[in-house]
């Protein structure tokens, strides 16, 4: 089906000596050699590169070696093994032949592990659930498998943990592992042990992390492998005020890469910026099989059309319900695959993509969360995912994804409202695209979007508390009179983008006794114009900067009780009680300064970031407190007209809800918040 020079690759992976592995969308396995891969030169072996392989699309992780072995995982946990060798390693062509083995299964038990990386020296890492860190190597190199051929019988060892904050993992030899962190800090680490074993002795520094660089992740790169003597390639994105094809592949170099720590230097780049090396190494890791559905929200009886592009010649389609209750809803069928190309503009202005799936709601579809299901070979999924709204009220209580927030942090296509670059514009993000923030199944990385907002659903029906569903976009059109039909409105984890129609909407509603619950932190606070079609939203003022509520003479707190606390990002800590008589830590058994919320998905209850009640608006009954320096303010505001807005404060508390305080108190809220 070939593949499209906007989305041309899904990976990018260093092999050492300049080698870089190069997966199409089309399944082409591509080699190349950067003859300049420890100067910075921009002189390649073969510029074109060479075609060494078909069929590597079907993996969703490739990993590499210095010695030619690589290692094809698929998402149903199988690894396969392959060597390519050069008839000549020194001619720089790629010229060779796989080894007779290549290709066969010599693991399948890695489908535990959410992300996979290394490579090097056989050794494979595992990222958990819980951001644990696991480590396996494969001894033999020649594919055989069992457990002669892997270290420790090819169990995983734990060898550290708290790896969920860093959105990118990727290592190079001798145990060395680069992450990137929420905000752009890129730090290091190095495994000595070599053997499985953990504890400070096992790595340098004693495992602590050393800090490195900023400015490294999503908000300026797309790509990020390393190679075999400290050599790191990444993707950039382009810069200009509307951006292109993002397709620069830049060269870095670490050149005391062995020894971070030693010595009392912590760096020696070679280059104190990257250096463009290449062009033309467009990367989207979803290209193979992905899709979107061109409705946030429907409702019984409506259509909802999903369009899908791949370059398999067929895929799977299914339609699950998410929440409350997973259950397919529309068994799966085969569908022919179709590649789609992107138009010019299509961040703003849509992939304009056919719909290949259609589905009508039916009248028994409950309100809810619903993912298309689309499915490829070993276990690959991608999912498209749109809420059922009713078409009149069924519960007391409404839960609204904030859709807005999923578009803004959304990166498919490379940008989104934080990217680098794109000076003195307003900024036009579409919902008509794939997305990389509706992940469903745990990521094994910190979440403030859907998969957290996933995470209280299911507790809620769990508890057996009932609940209508909308979208952002509902709420902008429906305004006060959809609010005002039922008796409480959850707001989830993360509700920091909305219109200035619907923060009217939710400040009316309040005000006129409606009862307000807002689980997350961060929210109310930046303004966003949805097109008139409600297919895309614009963001910043005209002069390109953020545009804040709060600079407008509108704060978060008239509607919250509270307002973003800066200082709280990426601080992370239980809550501490500072009023145990309050009516929402009835059940509790809580004293004063007792604490609660210490373990929770991204951490602790209280963290990432964080809203406090200020001098400005000190209404709120504040409650609990995260203990952290700048620690939420856990709340109730009252409202002379009978409403009420509850404060969480945090976007780590809906990931809090196995502890059973934490539950407690939710339940109490949210008891009070149906009440006739």
């Amino acid at each position: 089906m070939g593949f499209d020079l906007a989305q041309r690759f899904v990976r990018l992976v260093a092999g050492g000596a300049g080698v870089i592995y190069a997966v199409q969308a089309d399944g082409v396995l591509r080699w190349y050699r950067h003859a300049g891969s420890t100067t910075g030169g921009t002189s390649w072996s073969n510029d074109v590169g060479r075609d060494i392989g078909t069929a590597w699309h079907q993996f969703t992780t490739v990993l590499a070696g210095a010695d030619g072995q690589l290692f094809g995982l698929s998402a149903d946990g199988t690894v396969r093994w392959y060597r390519w060798e050069l008839s000549d390693p020194d001619a720089g062509d790629g010229e060779g032949e796989w080894h007779p083995e290549s290709g066969v299964v010599i693991h399948d038990g890695f489908g535990r592990y959410p992300r996979v990386f290394g490579g090097y020296d056989g050794v494979l890492y595992g990222v958990e659930v819980d951001g644990s860190l696991w480590w396996h190597r494969y001894l033999a190199g020649d594919g055989s498998a069992g457990d002669d051929a892997w270290a420790n019988g090819g169990a995983g060892q734990q060898i550290h943990d708290g790896f969920l904050r860093f959105t990118e993992l990727f290592a190079a030899p001798s145990g060395v592992i680069f992450g990137t962190e929420v905000g752009g800090t890129l730090a290091w680490w190095r495994y000595l042990a070599g053997d499985g074993s953990a504890g400070e002795g096992a790595w340098a520094n004693g495992g602590d992390r050393v800090d490195i660089g900023s400015g490294w992740g999503t908000d300026s790169q797309r790509e990020w492998t390393a190679g075999a003597d400290g050599e790191i390639y990444v993707v950039a994105l382009d810069e200009s005020a509307v951006p292109e094809r993002d397709h620069q592949l830049e060269w870095y170099r670490l050149e005391n890469y062995l020894a971070v720590d030693r010595g009392g230097v912590s760096t020696l780049w070679a280059h104190p910026t990257g250096i463009p090396v290449g062009r033309g190494f467009t990367v989207e890791r979803s290209a193979a099989l992905q899709g979107y559905t061109r409705q946030q929200s429907v409702t019984s009886n409506e259509s909802i059309e999903i369009a899908v592009s791949t370059t398999f010649d067929s895929y799977g389609a299914r339609i699950r319900r998410l929440a409350p209750g997973p259950a397919v809803v529309l068994p799966r069928r085969t569908r022919p695959g179709i590649r789609h190309a992107l138009p010019l503009g299509y961040r703003s202005l849509g992939c304009g993509w056919p719909a290949d799936v259609v589905a009508t709601v039916d009248a028994d579809w409950p309100s809810g969360v619903y993912a298309a299901e689309l499915e490829g070979p070993g276990g690959m999924r991608r999912r498209a995912v749109f809420v059922v709204r009713p078409a009149e009220p069924v519960e007391h209580l409404l839960v609204v994804l904030p859709t807005y927030t999923y578009c803004a942090y959304n990166t498919w296509g490379g940008h989104s409202q934080y990217s680098i670059g794109q000076p003195g514009v307003r900024r036009s993000l579409t919902f008509q695209r794939p997305s990389t923030t509706t992940e469903v199944d745990p990521p094994g990385v910190v979440s403030h979007t859907l998969y957290q907002d996933l995470v209280l659903l299911a507790w809620m029906h769990t508890a057996g508390i009932a609940f209508d569903c909308s979208a952002d976009p509902d709420v902008h059109a429906g305004g006060l009179h959809m609010l005002r039909q039922y008796r409480g409105v959850v707001l989830c984890t993360h509700p920091e983008y909305v219109s200035e129609a619907m923060r009217q909407a939710l400040l009316d509603y309040v005000e006129g006794g409606g009862r307000l619950v807002y689980t997350g932190g961060n929210g109310l606070y930046e303004r966003v114009e949805p097109s008139a079609d409600g297919t895309a939203l614009t963001f910043r003022r005209g002069d390109g900067a953020r545009d804040l509520f709060h600079e407008a003479g509108m704060p978060e707190s008239q509607v919250l009780g509270v307002d973003f606390a800066p200082e709280s990002f990426l601080t992370f800590a239980a809550y501490r009680v500072t009023d145990p008589e309050h009516p929402f830590l009835s059940g509790t058994g809580l004293s004063e300064d007792d604490e609660f919320g210490a373990v929770a998905y991204n951490g602790a209850a209280s963290g990432w970031e964080a809203d406090r009640v200020t001098e400005d608006h000190p209404a709120a009954a504040v409650f609990a407190e995260g203990v952290q320096p700048v620690g939420a303010h856990m709340c109730r505001t009252d409202r002379p007209g009978g409403g009420w807005t509850f404060a969480a404060a945090s976007l780590c508390f809906d990931g809090a809800l196995d502890d059973p305080v934490v539950a407690r108190i939710l339940q109490n809220v949210l008891a009070a918040a149906v009440a006739p």
